[in-house]
């Protein structure tokens, strides 16, 4: 556990209360927040969006009026359509995870424990989960669904969460041969911090899957296509068409800073996660 964290505890779990109150702790925890708020803006704009131009094909067939949005941008089917995409975005980082842990070289450990008589580091799979468990009562990480061995010569340890499994927690092979006892508690730890902060929410929420994006792209030049057949005239087709392609424009930004954004805020996680370890 870090050093600077006050060791008294409730019952038997360990008091980050006085982490808590230190500014740069607190600082680094606002600046994390307010980088996921933007990711969440940046998100909701190409998710409204494509649902405008979704509801658009879909209702007015494609039509060049209201510059690329539907008659209403608020109305339920519209609200209808941002919800399924939402949706969207979860499960397809559930699939990206599930295909994750499905890669050659898991060794399940608990709920059930496929290790035989296999030692990782020393240690036997009934110890590993013995330790986890413990370490995640003692921070109040809460249940952890699953404890997986990747048999891997890359030193690294990951945490996710699947509906269904909950949390779990995966420890390569290699990094518990490596490291003394106190460096696999203090990867645990660094883990199961992950937990306790639920950071999955933000991977989760924050995951823009790439293909919105073309999506966009794509129906807004069918719409401007579809326009050359009912303009009015070329000057209102054009300033029409210029905007759909400064939303277009908009949405690659969006995309682009989403990227960006998400690897601050993961680096901000990291670091809390180092301080609660």
């Amino acid at each position: 556990m870090n050093q600077g964290i006050d060791q008294h505890s409730h019952g038997d779990q360990v008091d980050f209360r006085p982490l808590h109150g230190r500014r740069l702790f607190q600082r680094t925890v606002w600046l994390c927040r307010a980088h996921i708020l933007a990711c969440v803006l940046l998100n909701l704009y190409v998710f409204v969006l494509l649902a405008c131009l979704l509801q658009d094909a879909l209702g007015n067939g494609l039509t060049l009026s209201s510059y690329g949005f539907s008659e209403s941008p608020l109305q339920w089917s519209t609200l209808g359509w941002v919800a399924g995409l939402v949706v969207l975005q979860v499960v397809s980082f559930q699939g990206l995870m599930i295909a994750t842990l499905q890669e050659d070289g898991q060794i399940t450990l608990f709920p059930e424990d496929e290790s035989g008589t296999r030692s990782f580091g020393g240690m036997r799979g009934e110890q590993i989960v013995s330790l986890v468990h413990e370490m995640a009562d003692q921070m109040g990480a809460g249940k952890i669904g699953k404890i997986v061995i990747l048999d891997s010569p890359c030193p690294n340890a990951q945490t996710v969460w699947l509906l269904g499994d909950g949390n779990i927690v995966t420890l390569h092979s290699n990094l518990l041969e490596v490291l003394s006892l106190e460096g696999i508690r203090s990867t645990i730890a660094h883990e199961l911090a992950h937990v306790r902060r639920k950071d999955f929410l933000s991977r989760h929420l924050l995951h823009l899957p790439t293909r919105f994006v073309p999506c966009i792209t794509f129906l807004a030049l069918l719409k401007i296509g579809a326009g050359l057949g009912v303009m009015a005239s070329w000057p209102t087709f054009i300033g029409q068409s210029l905007v759909i392609v400064l939303l277009v424009f908009l949405s690659w930004l969006a995309a682009t800073w989403t990227v960006k954004i998400n690897i601050r805020v993961s680096q901000y996680q990291e670091y809390l996660a180092d301080s609660l370890e």
